[in-house]
């Protein structure tokens, strides 16, 4: 029954007709989709390829993928910024308060504050200390890990050498790094990672064929500005069709604040930011490319009143607000 109210249209569905109301949505979608694209009068996301979500999808997938996203433990440059933030030290010098009024406590990642010092910054103390709890809570979980794939940065790399059981003793589980997982490249120089030649031969178990060897995103691919969430919006759709194209089905995704943050802003589940993760703290989602063929078709599927219809993005997320938790919010995301 569809009727109206003052400023929206309402539809009445009996729940045992709920299902079936559900399918014939969809397909009327997906038939505009096939027909003539979204220009059609389809919403972008009925077209969408890919699902990320929360719940292992229960529509049919022509690949699936369970994603076990860890942001790295704290570096230096959280440190650092951590103590500008107790306690200023900008104030009475001109060169510093300029820096300040434009950059507030992050202005001592600077290379005109600080030089080179954070320029691709290891784990602090702490951080070590608490890829050690990472570890141990991904121990007492047992979890089925078939990849690691990382950020090519010092901090993501040692977090997942000390936090990834997989990856300790004997373990023969593959690493892979690739810029796509990186944290927003910014004018900061713990944005930046050093030559790949470098990292290689301090994480000789890694494979770094899909990295150059010089950091050529520093200087041609900022993505600091204006238009930052449009960047790293597409380069995280660009990590989620590579994270398809691998074999395994099982994955860790060692990455950062900003970056973990354009991942999950791509859905209407999450805050209008995105989601923020704690130092070491790790988050389950399910991939899902979506197949052709209506799950009702499939042995033992029939249409279910979950099927999602009407998402605004190419890639869908919703957190997993169980027994990962989600981390609270941190000013510090230099991260």
């Amino acid at each position: 029954r569809v009727g109206h109210r003052k400023d929206s249209v309402h539809v009445d569905v009996h729940p045992d007709q709920m299902a079936p109301f559900l399918w014939r949505t969809f397909w009327g979608f997906a038939f505009i989709c096939a027909l003539s694209g979204p220009a059609a009068g389809a919403d972008e996301a009925a077209c969408a390829p890919f699902t990320l979500t929360a719940l292992p999808p229960d529509w049919a997938c022509a690949k699936s993928k369970t994603l076990y996203l860890i942001r790295h433990a704290e570096g230096t440059h959280n440190e650092a910024e951590s103590a500008e933030e107790a306690r200023p030290t900008h104030r009475g010098v001109e060169k510093h308060e300029r820096l300040f009024a434009e950059h507030a406590s992050a202005w001592v990642l600077l290379e005109a504050a600080t030089g080179a010092r954070y320029r691709d910054p290891p784990l602090t103390a702490t951080g070590s200390r608490q890829a050690e709890r990472l570890f141990d809570e991904m121990d007492a979980r047992s979890l089925h890990i078939e990849l690691v794939t990382t950020s090519p940065m010092r901090r993501t790399l040692q977090t997942a050498h000390i936090g990834i059981p997989h990856l300790r003793g004997a373990a023969t589980t593959p690493a892979v790094a690739t810029d796509l997982l990186r944290e927003r490249v910014g004018p900061y120089t713990c944005d930046q990672r050093v030559e790949k030649s470098s990292l290689a031969s301090e994480f000789a178990g890694v494979d770094f064929s899909e990295v150059d060897e010089q950091d050529w995103m520093t200087s041609t691919a900022q993505e600091y500005g204006p238009n930052e969430g449009a960047l790293l919006a597409e380069r995280a759709e660009r990590a989620v069709e590579w994270l398809l194209g691998r074999p395994e089905q099982h994955i860790a995704v060692v990455s950062h604040q900003h970056f973990l943050r354009a991942l999950t802003k791509l859905s209407v589940d999450s805050p209008a930011g995105g989601l923020s993760f704690r130092n070491a703290e790790i988050q389950t989602f399910h991939l899902c490319e979506r197949t052709q063929q209506p799950a009702a078709t499939l042995p033992g599927r029939g249409p279910s009143n979950r099927e999602r219809v009407g998402r605004p993005h190419a890639v869908q997320v919703a957190a997993l607000k169980g027994g990962d938790g989600v981390g609270a919010h941190r000013h510090i995301d230099r991260e």
